[in-house]
């Protein structure tokens, strides 16, 4: 795979910015051409909190706006989707 292909793959992915012509080991060298998150070394979890807070913003606003509507599930709807149980975590095997 050449470089010029990797650096398409992680702009497409919204880890670089995708420059013309410019390798993935140009990009991925040079910190001032990386994201604002990926600078400060965000982690992933806090990657995570923030597209979730932005989801949840996005369902207010269109709460807000009128486009969505939230209401309560009718007795029928309870009957077929009951709640769920949750499970006790089991641990992650390495291998």
């Amino acid at each position: 795979m050449s470089s010029q292909h990797c650096a398409q793959r992680l702009a497409c992915r919204g880890f670089i910015p995708a420059v013309e012509g410019a390798s993935a080991a140009m990009l991925v060298a040079s910190p001032g051409r990386l994201p604002e998150a990926r600078r400060c070394g965000e982690d992933a979890a806090g990657e995570r909190r923030r597209k979730r807070q932005v989801k949840l913003d996005l369902v207010r606003e269109e709460v807000k706006n009128g486009m969505l509507v939230i209401r309560q599930m009718t007795e029928e709807e309870r009957r077929r989707y009951p709640p769920r149980t949750t499970q006790p975590e089991q641990p992650r095997r390495r291998y």
